[in-house]
């Protein structure tokens, strides 16, 4: 993300991150936002060198490369509160999806719009939206370094716990078939595994989205 945030310098983006402090910050004011709704499965932004700045009001979304030979592949989800940004990049069409109905708000202007906004609550945001999806993208690359389907489902359930609060218990909004694209792992592949984990006794499986996670350490250690 290129941002010009010259008149600010080092100390406005230090504050920008101590505004943070763990708290979920809203867009500010602005003529340049915009509020929409997505059904399930509809497409959110994509095909565009625009870059666009959301966050989930409600719902839950899913970001997917798509090769040029129609494989998709997920590399992040994002929930309520969440911020996340839009735009093509040199390695695959970048598309943002809806996984079920999902209300965000955007930032629809283009990119030099972007330069201006150097307040602190702008820079709260967009620093909010640099570190979560670092984030993402650190624990995706760490979780295919798995090397077998059971240490990636492991994995997968773990960082799922972080984004629920660490609660132990989730309702999934995500397909089995989201999860395969996330993975890099069949559908078969998916619950075989979740099968073979709540045998363990290591999880517990309601319906097809409820998981609840019995012990932490036990699944941390069995992706080790």
């Amino acid at each position: 993300m290129n941002l010009s945030i010259a008149t600010s310098g080092t100390s406005a983006f230090a504050r920008a991150s101590n505004m943070m402090d763990g708290q979920v910050y809203q867009f500010p004011r602005s003529p340049a936002l915009c509020r929409e709704s997505f059904a399930r499965d509809e497409q959110i932004c994509g095909g565009t060198d625009t870059l666009r700045v959301y966050q989930v009001v409600s719902g839950f979304v899913r970001q997917c490369h798509f090769l040029a030979d129609g494989r998709r592949q997920i590399i992040a989800f994002h929930g309520e509160g969440e911020v996340f940004w839009c735009r093509n990049n040199s390695f695959g069409a970048l598309a943002v999806e809806a996984v079920c109905p999902t209300t965000v708000m955007c930032f629809n202007k283009r990119e030099g719009d972007l330069h201006g906004l150097t307040g602190p609550a702008w820079l709260a945001l967009l620093h909010q939206a640099a570190m979560e999806q670092l984030t993402q993208a650190q624990e995706h690359a760490a979780m295919m370094c798995h090397r077998n389907a059971f240490e990636r489902i492991c994995a997968f359930l773990l960082a799922e716990n972080r984004r629920a609060g660490g609660r132990g218990s989730m309702n999934l909004p995500m397909s089995r078939a989201d999860i395969a694209d996330y993975t890099g792992l069949t559908i078969e592949t998916v619950s075989r595994n979740l099968t073979r984990l709540e045998q363990q006794g290591l999880i517990r499986i309601s319906g097809q989205r409820f998981i609840e996670i019995v012990t932490p350490s036990a699944l941390a250690a069995a992706q080790s």
